[in-house]
């Protein structure tokens, strides 16, 4: 049977690259993520 794990998502900033340093909050990537997170909590709630 399948069970549910919560776990709390990282978030994209605090992602850690190889060489210790840190992703900008301006980084695209990071600010698409963030959007597709919020949808996905979104979608997640109206379960």
């Amino acid at each position: 049977m399948y069970q549910k794990v919560e776990s709390a998502p990282s978030q994209p900033e605090d992602f850690e690259l190889p060489f210790e340093g840190k992703l900008s909050q301006n980084n695209r990537w990071v600010i698409m993520a963030n959007l597709a997170m919020q949808g996905f909590k979104r979608w997640a709630n109206s379960i």
